[in-house]
């Protein structure tokens, strides 16, 4: 008996802590998502990404982006930029200066809201379907859009890029024959599934990417939002300036553990639930 007072002791505390925490972590989401509304900051986020991408150098976006592979042939950077925005809006001409618009804007962590710009307004993988698409264009239309097709294409043999471009042109004005059309058929695989490893990879790690931003985020305000709840008692005692410095200590302390569980609150506020009803 005196086992089972002392489990629901621990898990009333526990309890009271955990209740404490979720409610810490839905304003947290809330304050955090009011934010990202207001500043554009997904957007912000998948533009530069995407430039950190094409322009293929270290940037704001570290090295997360930086490739430089050996195969890769010479590709306009804006040219890129602007035949991706084409094919993902249906605006521009493939060839402007939408790039280093982006650029500056990016610089003074900026966004203007537009139709040419909606692609960067989407989710992760709405978004990559979308480039996905384009990339499918591109990859049909080499010379139409030669700087996308050869910056989607920048890890593929040389010789399958400089034949595919050709194979292209000869298709449109010539019989192709049945041994011609299997190596096109074959050529055209090899380029798609790396195409698609290529998107796969840009995905993945922009993904994580945005998912840690939001979890330190997620810690750093639950943290602060702890810690002005540990403050305002003291605040209204006029006893702040009295605290020793191990209250500072212990106060730093419990909210940044606090701010790292707070995330995870409510499965535990629902596991002690059922240990204190089983109890």
């Amino acid at each position: 008996m005196s086992i089972l007072d002392s489990i629901n002791h621990i898990s009333d505390y526990l309890l009271k802590y955990a209740i404490t925490l979720a409610a810490v972590a839905a304003l947290t989401m809330a304050l955090l998502e009011a934010w990202k509304k207001l500043f554009d900051t997904m957007a912000k986020f998948n533009r530069r990404s995407i430039l950190g991408w094409i322009q293929d150098e270290k940037g704001k976006s570290g090295k997360h982006y930086l490739v430089k592979a050996k195969n890769s042939r010479d590709y306009v950077p804006n040219k890129a930029y602007a035949q991706l925005l084409l094919l993902t809006t249906g605006l521009g001409d493939g060839n402007g200066d939408d790039m280093q618009m982006s650029v500056d804007l990016d610089k003074a962590s900026k966004y203007d809201r537009s139709l040419e710009f909606a692609l960067f307004e989407l989710e992760i993988d709405r978004l990559m379907g979308q480039i996905q698409d384009a990339s499918d264009v591109a990859l049909n239309n080499p010379a139409i859009y030669q700087d996308l097709f050869l910056f989607l294409t920048r890890s593929a043999l040389k010789e399958d890029v400089e034949e595919w471009q050709r194979d292209v042109k000869q298709s449109m004005s010539a019989q192709v024959s049945d041994d011609n059309r299997k190596e096109l058929a074959d050529r055209y695989a090899r380029l798609k599934q790396l195409v698609r490893r290529h998107l796969d990879s840009f995905q993945i790690v922009t993904a994580m990417r945005w998912r840690e931003w939001n979890q330190f985020y997620a810690i750093v305000v639950g943290a602060l939002l702890l810690a002005i709840a540990q403050l305002i008692p003291e605040i209204q005692k006029g006893a702040l300036s009295q605290m020793e410095p191990s209250f500072w200590v212990n106060l730093i302390g419990s909210s940044l553990f606090g701010g790292m569980l707070a995330p995870v609150a409510k499965d535990l506020v629902d596991a002690l639930g059922k240990v204190k009803s089983r109890g």
